[in-house]
């Protein structure tokens, strides 16, 4: 006798469309809440360009007294902000680095501006931010072991950066895909690191003879002397 086959019992279709599996399901509600909290701004970044106009101010100030020689106020000649910028550290590439902020600042205004794209503005900030906190705080180091003087200009600076980064961590987009602080930070940092590293090579005297040591206080002197109109007498024979 033909055995008789089991029927299968099947699941009855859904109108309106086949029916998906669970984990198509978890996959799509997925990707509906990732482009709902990805969705573009519809407005400037007001948290973070507040503190990025702040900074620019600071480092225009700072630049412009860089550039025609002047004196930065509350800080006398031969004070610990004149000799910081008098040092070579004080310029780069023959420009007041106080420049080099003025342009990250100007970036950092210019994301929280125009940049809409969620992803782009949390990658973009973070990384402005990230290379003028390390760039910054190697100046720091350098000006309190090679220069001994503090710029309290300079660390105004490093400060608003820090407050940026901040605020960038804790804007970070929560549905970005794949994320983690762990691997983003070091990769980002090795980025910054590499950065700072290749601002050192430079001022160390590798690339330029005329970036290489010298003595701050020498050199306050004789720029002192020479402002002064002195003299020097000599007799050899």
């Amino acid at each position: 006798m033909a055995k008789k086959k089991k029927k299968k019992n099947r699941a009855p279709k859904q109108e309106g469309g086949s029916q998906d599996s669970p984990r198509e399901s978890k996959k799509v509600e997925a990707k509906a809440g990732k482009t709902a909290v990805l969705k573009k701004r519809t407005s400037a970044n007001w948290v973070l360009l507040s503190p990025a106009v702040a900074g620019m101010a600071l480092a225009a100030y700072m630049s412009y007294t860089g550039w025609v020689g002047a004196e930065l106020a509350f800080c006398g000649e031969g004070g610990g902000c004149d000799l910081v910028q008098q040092s070579r550290w004080g310029t780069f590439l023959g420009i007041p680095t106080a420049m080099l902020g003025f342009g990250l600042y100007l970036a950092l205004a210019w994301v929280a501006l125009r940049v809409r794209n969620p992803a782009r503005h949390f990658t973009f900030a973070w990384m402005l931010s990230l290379t003028g906190v390390a760039y910054s705080a190697y100046l720091t180091v350098i000006s309190q072991t090679e220069i001994e003087a503090t710029c309290a200009y300079c660390l105004g600076s490093f400060g608003i950066l820090l407050v940026i980064l901040i605020i960038v961590a804790f804007q970070r987009p929560p549905g970005l895909a794949a994320f983690n602080w762990l691997t983003w930070g070091s990769q980002t940092a090795i980025v910054a690191i590499a950065l700072v590293g290749g601002m050192h090579f430079y001022y160390s005297g590798y690339v330029v003879s005329a970036t290489g040591p010298e003595d701050p206080y020498l050199k306050g002197l004789a720029i002192h002397l020479n402002d002064s109109g002195a003299i020097f007498y000599g007799a050899y024979w």
